[in-house]
């Protein structure tokens, strides 16, 4: 449920509500409120909008001190006070407008005009969140607008800058090298949350209705976009494992609200999967979607990892909510339990559809376009305390355009769920990021350091048939983690495996595997691409490795090597190499008599291949058989002597 106005939502199961409805309404992505907004919309270019008499229009800035300025213009059809303010100067305009109580533009504004073309740039000199405000209040008519502006980045801590807060790893789209804050954009089709839990005690779990057994949640929420032919829709994704540390069990739990608006609902008409619409009644009157698997039986340490992957069609968005879990250190698998196929259908035809991480803007509704991996209480909006955490946290990516990524920067607080702890604290180690119990500094960022991979293969050159070592060397900030080798013109082996892609973990910034060429091109690509790990970005190596032909070798067997003439002689040429193929060519090369060949040539079978011939003329005759070579092997010539009676 929301737990403040800015949309602030909470894991929320079927079961934390005894009379749950599917919702029933307008459909996802309606718009809702007495006045028009955008959230914290921070586009540079606005297209016109449409300002009733007595209505504002809202567009969301951020400021992270310093000399931020806002830039804007402004081209109305008709003169509108027009406003920067801070949040606590919002909230009293937005009082004064509810109630109709007259106010000094002074009193609650940063800037202040009033027209219909207006063009400025506003300083932002204290850190925080401020809006630009078109109120529509001078005219008795509805104003047309255009608007270009640039608001610079979210801020992160509108939701949490204090204890208790969710606590993890959270990828806001927003990089900070020594204050200069800088935002960036990706799109993901699907991100994956890994955790190793060693150690996991509650010592509470403070829900409203004081649920029992304690139970703590860890959550991979994410903001999924889906752009149609009629406009933009945002719908919040979680996927959540559950666990009540008492008894060592867990379940998985996710839900998607609709932040395509403040309040927005979602409707069953549009959703398709495991799960059900369920319905909060006042003063919220919200809806979510929600699924709980059956509870699972865990024994540390346990390898958790939580996966959303996304995919569309012109009609529907498809959400898979997935895990994977090995108990006692034991081997992940290999391929997600997908719990739960969610589809998204639209009424109108879908562009596109990704999982964003935007540090330029927020949702309509309120929320961050993020990616977040954090611990907090187990549902509810609940505050856990624990006695015990000892848990290594890691995100990984699958961007839109297939690549495997890592995220850019990451913060050690949540923003988009309620569910909170008050005594976490992160730590970046060579496996992820540690989390335990302490404080967490909400001021601390980690973007990883760029790395460079380089490939080696010993020998350098290498003969068709023939295998070398090639190794990926990784610099930059100790890096650890996995490498994988790929290559179109041969296979990788290891102990266990033999493929075309195939990856080694580093050890002491190097792996190696075995290379063996599929093929004698005069060069094979071998390509290395590490992964990244907390601390350092990924990278990518290539080598061009030189590889050989097998050298052929040719023979001739025959039947007889003395025949009368007009006698038939088989001859037949037996070729060696590697996996051949090809043709060979047979001619009368000297000698004093003469033969009749019926073909010039013959097809080798297993390295084999036969003709028959005639002697027409007394006298010796020296037979030749050229075998021409093919993509992995030489050519090679081989003579037999017949004598003709």
């Amino acid at each position: 449920m929301l737990i403040t106005v800015l949309a602030l939502s909470s894991l929320v199961q079927p079961s934390d509500f005894s009379t749950s409805t599917p919702g029933t309404g307008t459909r996802a992505g309606a718009q809702a409120g007495p006045y028009l907004e955008t959230g914290y919309q921070t586009v540079g270019q606005v297209s016109p909008v449409q300002i009733p008499s007595n209505q504002f229009y809202l567009l969301g800035a951020t400021s992270y001190g310093g000399s931020t300025t806002m830039k804007f213009a402004v081209n109305a059809s008709a003169s509108l006070d027009i406003y920067v303010v801070n949040e606590t100067q919002f909230i009293i305009f937005f009082l004064s407008y509810i109630f109709s109580v007259p106010l000094s533009p002074a009193n609650f504004s940063v800037y202040h005009v009033a027209g219909a073309r207006v063009s400025a740039e506003v300083p932002l000199p204290s850190e925080g969140e401020y809006f630009l405000v078109l109120f529509n209040d001078i005219s008795r008519r509805t104003a047309y607008a255009e608007i270009a502006y640039t608001p610079g980045p979210v801020y992160i801590y509108s939701h949490y800058s204090s204890r208790p807060a969710p606590v993890g790893i959270t990828d806001y789209g927003i990089q900070n090298s020594s204050g200069a804050v800088t935002p960036y954009e990706e799109e993901i089709s699907q991100v994956t949350g890994n955790a190793v839990v060693n150690q996991v005690k509650v010592l509470s779990d403070q829900l409203a209705n004081f649920t029992l057994p304690p139970s703590a949640s860890l959550q991979l929420n994410a903001m999924l976009r889906v752009n149609t032919t009629s406009g933009q829709y945002d719908y919040w994704l979680q996927d959540v494992a559950q666990l009540f540390p008492a008894n060592n069990t867990m379940a998985f739990v996710d839900n998607l609200w609709n932040s395509s608006a403040i309040l927005a609902p979602v409707d069953q008409e549009y959703l398709s999967g495991a799960g059900s619409v369920h319905a909060i009644g006042p003063p919220l009157n919200e809806s979510f979607y929600a699924e709980r698997t059956a509870l699972f039986r865990y024994a540390l340490p346990e390898t958790l990892r939580l996966t959303m992957a996304v995919s569309h069609t012109a009609q529907a968005v498809k959400v898979g909510f997935g895990y994977m879990m090995a108990s006692k250190g034991g081997r992940v698998p290999s391929a997600p339990v997908i719990f739960d196929n969610l589809t998204i259908t639209e009424p109108q035809a879908i562009n596109d559809a990704a999982i964003i991480v935007n540090g330029n803007e927020g949702t309509p509704g309120g929320d961050f376009f993020d990616a977040e991996l954090v611990f907090g209480g187990g549902s509810s909006g609940a505050s856990a305390t624990f006695l015990k955490l000892d848990s290594v946290l890691n995100m990984d990516y699958v961007l839109a355009n297939g690549s495997a990524a890592r995220p850019t920067s990451l913060y050690l607080f949540g923003s988009n769920t309620g569910e909170v702890s008050s005594n976490l604290q992160v730590t970046r180690v060579s496996s992820g990021f540690h989390v335990g119990t302490g404080l967490v500094d909400f001021g601390q960022s980690y973007s990883p350091s760029a790395s460079f991979t380089s490939v080696t293969c010993d020998p350098a050159s290498v003969l068709i048939g023939h295998s070398t070592t090639c190794v990926a060397t990784v610099t930059g900030a100790d890096p650890t983690g996995i490498v994988t080798f790929s290559s179109s013109s041969g296979t990788f082996s290891s102990r266990n495996s033999t493929a075309s892609t195939l990856s080694c973990a580093l050890v002491k910034g190097s792996c190696s595997l075995r290379f063996k060429p599929s093929s004698a091109e005069s060069s094979a690509n071998v390509t290395a691409s590490y992964r990244g790990d907390a601390a350092n970005l990924g990278s990518s190596g290539a080598l061009k490795l030189n590889v050989a032909k097998k050298a052929s070798l040719t023979s001739i067997a025959c039947s007889t090597a003395s025949a009368k003439a007009g006698a038939p002689i088989t001859c037949t040429a037996k070729v060696t190499g590697y996996f051949l193929g090809g043709t060979v060519s047979w001619s009368q090369s000297g000698g004093t008599g003469s033969l009749l060949l019926p073909s010039d040539s013959c097809t080798l079978v297993k390295g084999r291949c036969s003709i028959t011939l005639d002697g027409t003329a007394a006298g010796t005759v020296v037979l030749q058989a050229a075998y021409g070579g093919d993509a992995d092997n030489t050519g090679s010539v081989a003579t037999f002597t017949l004598t003709i009676k």
